[in-house]
């Protein structure tokens, strides 16, 4: 956040929930925890803040990719929320969250990023929130000059569309590269939390609001970097492995109707990346 803007915040002392979870600290509002200060239970992961900065010294010294790190943090963060060492619901809440956070970690131009969950078990549902304070998501597609970004609520669009990515070079992916951003990674996830659930991006004026059996809306929003809210019915998810392979053959087909040579999804975002 802005440490420099002006703002009023009333009735939060009511709010101890949030105050748990390090939301007004995070506001710079001296009430609760601090971002990461609760330890988190069984059910519940509080806001904390994951500095990419680091993340990619880690990985530099241990020569993997980053994403293979990322990989590691969202598996401990499903099975944590879950209680679970192995589900469709683990393996499914491991890929949304690795896909988000490499957006964050590749696009953002920023130095860290914030995270959070909770699992609700009386409706066998998982809520997860990401943001970072980076440049957004119409100033990331923008790196791609094959890309003419209208507006916001443009930008969001072709993000959750398949093939689309700030790399100007993402018809060159080569089938070896697991890690390689082939841009699928949003629209696969969005699939996923659709199919029960909900999904909401934001980043700029405007947000895209998603779920089952109904259209997308956009609403109006005024954040600078970009903040995601995915709801996942563990109820309505068969097996992670079917689901992405159906969802990532509808999306190839779709994207060449729109990208000339358009890449297939790379082994990351197909979430076949062995642990």
């Amino acid at each position: 956040m802005n440490p420099a803007s002006e703002f009023l915040a009333k009735n939060f002392q009511r709010h101890s929930y949030a105050a748990h979870m390090g939301f007004f600290k995070a506001l710079n509002i001296d009430f609760g925890n601090n971002p990461g200060e609760a330890r988190g239970s069984r059910t519940y992961l509080p806001i904390t803040v994951l500095s990419i900065r680091e993340l990619q010294k880690e990985a530099a010294l241990k020569a993997i990719h980053a994403g293979q790190l990322l990989e590691n943090h969202a598996t401990h963060l499903a099975r944590l929320l879950t209680q679970e060492d192995s589900s469709h619901l683990v393996d499914t809440l491991t890929y949304t969250l690795r896909e988000i956070m490499r957006n964050a970690v590749e696009h953002s131009e920023t130095d860290s990023f914030q995270y959070c969950g909770q699992y609700w078990p009386n409706t066998n549902t998982v809520q997860i929130a990401i943001l970072d304070n980076g440049v957004g998501v119409r100033k990331g597609l923008s790196n791609n000059p094959k890309l003419r970004i209208l507006s916001d609520d443009h930008a969001l669009r072709l993000s959750t569309l398949p093939g689309i990515t700030g790399k100007p070079d993402r018809s060159k992916i080569e089938d070896y590269d697991d890690w390689a951003n082939s841009g699928y990674g949003l629209y696969l996830t969005k699939r996923l939390c659709t199919k029960g659930g909900s999904f909401f991006i934001c980043s700029g004026n405007k947000g895209l609001y998603s779920k089952a059996n109904d259209n997308d809306k956009y609403l109006s929003s005024n954040f600078k970097g970009t903040a995601l809210r995915m709801i996942l019915d563990k109820n309505s998810i068969s097996t992670l492995k079917t689901a992405l392979k159906q969802f990532r053959i509808e999306g190839e087909e779709m994207a060449k109707t729109f990208i000339d040579g358009a890449p297939r999804a790379s082994a990351s975002s197909q979430g076949i990346i062995s642990r």
